[in-house]
């Protein structure tokens, strides 16, 4: 948002000036706040947002006893002062994601009995205090790239209300640091118990884990980003490979994104059940020899087709050795946009023909592993061809690297945004 343009929304949204409801103050701003000794004024507002501040912050007592948003990011604040949040009751939105300093989160927090919404993403902290447990009204929870986190057993059973769930961790730091293997299944029946949530982002790590969530109608309606990791043949009790699929059971509506990830498993056939699934990346995986396996009859994907995988809009794999198929007939792929593929190659064919993947932007390769693929027929490989772009080329462009997948689990705001669409009531549910 243009500067002007920002200042100018800012300003009708304190009714023209005369009261500062809204505070948007970034590291030049701050620093003239400062510098007009305005600070004082600003502690009556009721949102406030100080964001990419290289100034220190000071938190030495709540700016209002009405502050309902309070959104402080990538600043240098690393403890609050003691006491800090026992006067935040109206308190509904609390943003402190991107702080890297943030090591700790006081137990005074559990007085904010009104917050809805509580982001810590991208912060240092390594253990939740239980008396979160007293946020019966929290709808929102935040917890991605944290790294090793402790969150006390029964703490998430105790958040009643709440709606949206999400802990993606950062790769081998969260595996080697935490005992997942022995938890993850009493953590996912705490989720599995709350009524109201709705969407679930997580990573896990055991083949029971998964197992469970696939046998779990509740946990299943719920997974929106699911993240498998480190998965071991020995360290499952039942494999996968002889667990059932019937095509009315088991779907697994809300999944939209999934992440695999050095796991030993042959194939990924319960995907044929998770219709709304958006983006597959799978990396690393030195097992997996198809995504849909040829067990899944010629027959049975025909009478389907338009089906399977049909929200598909980006596909990722990498680091495939034994990869041989991604499924034995070919798809409509109706949603499929972009198609990345490196070290696989033993994937000597593409589930595409003549009217497959229609709205299909790029496949991005190596071109060795492009000239070695067999096709239905000449006129399916020129269509797909026009398409096809070198690793190598595609990496130099300035455009995003292939093998990036961002997942965006919220419509993503400016921080002025944000404000506006909060005096509007249109930004979530919880302002």
């Amino acid at each position: 948002m243009h500067d002007v343009i920002r200042d100018m929304a800012l300003w009708v949204a304190c009714e023209h000036g005369s009261k500062p409801k809204f505070g948007v103050f970034d590291s030049t701003a701050l620093s003239s706040i400062y510098a007009s000794d305005q600070l004082a004024k600003w502690r009556e507002a009721e949102r406030l947002s100080l964001w990419h501040s290289t100034l220190p912050i000071s938190l030495g007592e709540p700016f209002s006893l009405n502050l309902l948003t309070m959104m402080v990011g990538k600043t240098g604040l690393n403890k609050f002062p003691k006491d800090y949040f026992k006067s935040g009751q109206a308190l509904k939105v609390l943003d402190l994601s991107h702080n890297a300093n943030l090591v700790e989160i006081p137990a005074e927090i559990g007085e904010l009995t009104n917050l809805q919404y509580l982001n810590l993403s991208h912060t240092r902290i390594t253990e939740l205090p239980i008396e979160l447990n007293k946020l019966k009204r929290s709808r929102c929870l935040m917890l991605n790239f944290i790294g090793p986190l402790t969150i006390p057993k029964m703490l998430m059973s105790s958040l009643s209300s709440l709606q949206v769930f999400s802990e993606l961790m950062i790769l081998f730091r969260s595996f080697i640091q935490r005992p997942y293997y022995y938890d993850e299944i009493l953590f996912l029946g705490e989720l599995e118990c709350l009524e109201d949530l709705k969407d679930i982002s997580i990573v896990l790590f055991s083949f029971s884990s998964l197992e469970m969530l696939l046998n779990s109608t509740k946990l299943q309606r719920r997974i929106k980003y699911l993240r498998l990791e480190f998965f071991s043949p020995e360290y499952s009790p039942l494999s996968l490979n002889n667990w059932e699929l019937t095509r009315h059971e088991r779907i697994i509506c809300n999944l939209q994104n999934l992440e695999v990830t050095k796991c030993g498993i042959p194939n990924l056939t319960w995907l044929t059940n998770a219709p709304n699934l958006r983006s597959l990346k799978i990396v690393g995986c030195d097992s997996i020899n198809a995504i849909v396996s040829e067990d899944f009859g010629a027959g049975e994907i025909g009478e389907v087709n338009w089906q399977v995988l049909g929200s598909l809009e980006t596909l990722e794999l990498r680091n495939l050795p034994r990869l041989r198929s991604i499924c034995q007939s070919a798809l409509r792929f109706p949603s499929l946009k972009n198609v990345n593929v490196y070290s696989c190659n033993a994937l000597t064919n593409l589930p595409f023909d003549s009217d497959s993947a229609r709205s299909l932007e790029r496949i991005v390769g190596e071109t060795c592993w492009w000239n070695s693929l067999d096709w239905e027929d000449q006129s399916t490989k020129d269509v797909f061809s026009s398409r096809f772009q070198d690793i190598f080329d595609y990496s130099h462009t300035g455009e995003m690297y292939p093998y990036r997948v961002e997942i965006k689990l919220f419509p993503c705001f400016s921080r002025a945004s944000f404000f506006l669409a909060a005096k509007c009531g249109v930004f979530l549910n919880w302002l």
